[in-house]
């Protein structure tokens, strides 16, 4: 999932696991403002 959005030039910014032994680059503040994306398309 990650290598199809790369390739579309846009950053997945998807939670990794915690016991992941080479974390990924993750945005915890971005990740959590993706509720007021999520309410905007549910309406």
């Amino acid at each position: 999932m990650r290598e199809l959005v790369l390739q579309q030039g846009a950053w997945a910014n998807i939670a990794p696991k915690r016991n992941r032994k080479h974390p990924i680059c993750f945005s915890r503040h971005l990740y959590r403002a993706r509720n007021l994306v999520e309410r905007f398309f549910n309406k």
